[in-house]
C-alpha cells in the first residue's frame, strides 16, 4: 500500500535533503540534489524569468534548496513555500534565506483549497513534489493553480509517465490540462536523470 503525506515523509526526512545534505551518509545523492536545483535555476535564467522583486511560490519545497540558488541570482526575490513541517524545513535551509521565506505549514491540497495569494504569483515551482501526491489530489491542485492562483510562469520537474512507480509512490499526472491557459516555453528531460521531465510554462493572458 502506497504511503502519502506525513506517513511517507516524516519530519526527519529533511535531514537528508537539506542544504548541507552532503555532510550525510550519501554524498552522491546530495550532489545530485544540488545539481537538480542548479539545472532548474539555469533554465529560469536562460529564459529571463528571474526578475527584481518577483514573487516565487514553491509548493512542497522542503528546505527550499531551489530558492536558494534563485536567490543567489537575484536577492530581491520574494520567497513563499509550503511543506508539512516548518521546523524541519527551516533547520535544513541555507542561513541566507531562513529569515526571508514566508512559510505555510500544511499540505499542498489544503494550501490551494484554503488560501489564494493576494500578492500575485510570478513563478510557481513544483520540483519532485507532485509525484508524491495522490492522483485525485493533484488534479484538484492543478485546477486550482490554473483557475484561481494563475501564476505568470510555472516550473515543473516531475517524474515521466514511463517511470512512475505507484507503490513507491512516484506518480505522473495530467499536466496537459494546464496547456489551455499556458504556453510551454521549455521542455526537456532532466540532464541529471532522464526519468524526470522539466516544463517551463508561461500564462497566455
Amino acid at each position: 500500500m502506497a504511503k502519502f503525506g506525513k506517513d511517507r515523509f516524516p519530519a526527519n526526512y529533511q535531514n537528508g535533503i537539506g542544504w548541507n545534505c552532503e555532510k550525510g551518509s550519501r554524498p552522491e545523492i546530495a550532489k545530485q540534489l544540488h545539481d537538480n536545483s542548479i539545472e532548474l535555476c539555469d533554465i529560469l535564467d536562460k529564459n529571463k524569468i528571474i526578475k527584481d522583486n518577483m514573487n516565487i511560490f514553491e509548493i512542497g519545497a522542503g528546505p527550499a534548496r531551489n530558492l536558494k540558488y534563485i536567490y543567489d541570482k537575484n536577492n530581491t526575490i520574494n520567497m513563499y513555500i509550503n511543506d508539512l513541517f516548518k521546523d524541519a524545513s527551516v533547520s535544513n535551509m541555507h542561513e541566507d534565506i531562513k529569515d526571508l521565506v514566508t512559510f505555510y505549514e500544511l499540505d499542498t491540497l489544503s494550501l490551494v483549497e484554503d488560501f489564494e495569494p493576494d500578492f500575485g504569483v510570478d513563478l510557481l515551482i513544483s520540483s519532485d513534489h507532485l509525484m508524491h501526491v495522490e492522483y485525485e489530489s493533484v488534479d484538484k491542485i492543478l485546477k486550482k493553480i490554473r483557475d484561481n492562483w494563475k501564476p505568470k510562469n510555472i516550473l515543473f520537474r516531475e517524474v515521466r509517465k514511463e517511470f512512475e512507480t505507484p507503490e513507491h509512490p512516484r506518480l505522473f499526472h495530467d499536466y496537459q490540462q494546464l496547456l489551455s491557459d499556458y504556453e510551454l516555453i521549455h521542455e526537456s528531460k532532466s540532464g541529471n536523470s532522464d526519468e524526470f521531465f522539466i516544463w517551463l510554462l508561461e500564462r497566455k493572458w
